[in-house]
């Protein structure tokens, strides 16, 4: 054997150890460090650490170490294990497993952080957890991200491979369609952990939600929507005969100080795929707060419009050079909400609704981005 045959050996071999020490990660994942948080948690707790699909991964994991042994046993020298990996990873039941689990996985972090912080024995009890020899030495949320991890290693383990290949091998043609298709579970898995961080900071924001008279029931926001943007804005109504300058100032600080609330009106404004809610921040007795909507609109029916905010100076305020060039860099963002989705002049057009926002460049961007494809296009009316 020369040495391309040696490295290629040692790649081929390398997929199946590497295999073996991945399904011994996940089963101490599942025995050792979920049981610690099952004996010392709630269940309502535990319900949001818990990886419910493990058990099959670590099924599929054995699945595959069983079909790569035998291969391994039956050959003096490995030629492919291009076919075992692709029959696996190939399946319905493989693909959905690690994509839900992308989806578990990516508020499972934030979640455990949570009980840490807030749960001084749970707190106490992983610390301790993190010196079981049985973890050997890795941080328990190593354990966590393993089958991510994973997905990741069997492309690069497959594109090694390929690179050294010879060129004639009958294999190659195996090696590329599973590099190309576990790309694209990796993908549907990047897409479905970033869906579900978007769910969950949504479910979050609109718990949060007041409605008069409880006009729309939570439940109903929920239905095939996705949070798209949502931002405080200091409104214009009230902040108007300030100086720019404190305007300028008010953004670059944190907009919910209590001193920076009873001097300006902030409004906190919240875009869901085809809805838009202008609220008011607004403290229960307890102290905590919600957001009381003043403004539901179909995002159909909102234009939006940005500009850079111009007012008249006096003579003296000319003079400042300075003050010009902190006032420039605000913004107005103008939210019309449309009585109607007609473009009729007269006294529909004069009752719609308009909300006005200062705002820096960069946040008034991002606004007009998310409707760029939505906005209503208006003729200019003639004065004649």
């Amino acid at each position: 054997m020369n040495k391309q045959d040696i490295e290629l050996q040692e790649r081929w071999f390398e997929i199946y150890t590497s295999e073996i020490s991945y399904c011994k990660s996940l089963k101490i994942l599942d025995q050792i460090v979920l049981n610690t948080f099952k004996k010392n948690l709630k269940i309502q707790d535990f319900n949001l650490v818990l990886i419910t699909n493990l058990k099959e991964i670590i099924s599929l994991s054995e699945q595959m170490i069983v079909a790569l042994n035998e291969r391994i046993n039956n050959f003096l020298l490995i030629e492919n294990l291009f076919d075992i990996m692709k029959e696996i990873i190939s399946t319905e039941r493989f693909q959905k497993v690690y994509i839900d689990y992308a989806g578990e996985k990516s508020t499972q972090k934030e979640n455990y952080d949570n009980l840490r912080k807030n749960n001084k024995k749970f707190d106490y009890l992983m610390n301790k957890l993190n010196y079981n020899p049985i973890l050997e030495g890795k941080d328990i949320q190593i354990y966590f991200i393993a089958p991510i991890q994973r997905l990741s290693r069997y492309k690069l383990l497959t594109d090694a491979i390929l690179n050294i290949l010879p060129k004639d091998s009958a294999y190659t043609e195996d090696g590329k369609s599973l590099s190309n298709l576990i790309n694209k579970i990796l993908k549907k898995a990047n897409r479905k952990a970033a869906e579900t961080l978007n769910f969950s900071e949504a479910v979050k924001l609109l718990l949060l939600l007041k409605f008069q008279n409880n006009e729309i029931k939570l439940h109903q926001l929920f239905q095939n929507r996705e949070l798209l943007f949502h931002s405080d804005l200091l409104s214009v109504k009230s902040v108007f005969m300030s100086k720019k300058e404190e305007i300028h100032n008010s953004l670059k600080r944190n907009k919910n100080n209590d001193s920076q609330i009873q001097q300006f009106s902030i409004y906190h404004v919240i875009l869901l795929t085809d809805l838009l809610f202008i609220c008011k921040k607004e403290e229960n007795q307890g102290g905590s707060f919600f957001y009381k909507v003043i403004q539901k609109a179909e995002k159909s029916r909102v234009q939006l419009e940005m500009c850079e905010w111009e007012e008249s100076n006096d003579d003296q305020s000319c003079q400042d050079n300075r003050e010009t060039d902190i006032a420039s860099k605000l913004f107005l963002l103008i939210f019309t909400i449309l009585r109607d989705n007609s473009n009729r002049r007269g006294i529909n057009r004069m009752l719609n609704t308009k909300y006005m926002f200062a705002c820096t460049k960069s946040e008034g961007e991002i606004w007009m981005k998310n409707f760029e494809n939505d906005c209503p296009v208006f003729a200019l009316e003639s004065d004649e």
